[in-house]
């Protein structure tokens, strides 16, 4: 459950939208790897999958380091992704 007792199930309608295929909004310090809209079109699966790791690898660095607490995705940053995939599915 993320903020607001939001659920991927319902956030996921009618298409799942992600920042990078790594994150959600509304969802607290969760990082997918193999997550929606992962697709792989001209490098290795390794190469994609190692990039992911890594990121929420720094990303976690960053929270213990800091001290933080939680970090999100902002909606805008999700948004203008899901714009961005769009425009390279139907150009």
């Amino acid at each position: 459950m993320g903020k607001g007792s939001a659920s991927l199930q319902e956030k996921f309608k009618p298409h799942p939208v992600t920042y990078l295929s790594l994150c959600v909004d509304e969802f607290p310090n969760c990082f997918f790897i193999g997550g929606p809209n992962a697709l792989l079109t001209s490098a290795s699966y390794m190469t994609l999958l190692d990039k992911k790791v890594m990121y929420a690898v720094e990303a976690t660095r960053k929270l213990q380091r800091e001290r933080i607490k939680s970090m999100v995705v902002k909606k805008d940053a999700v948004d203008d992704f899901d714009e961005y995939l769009e425009v390279c599915r139907f150009p």
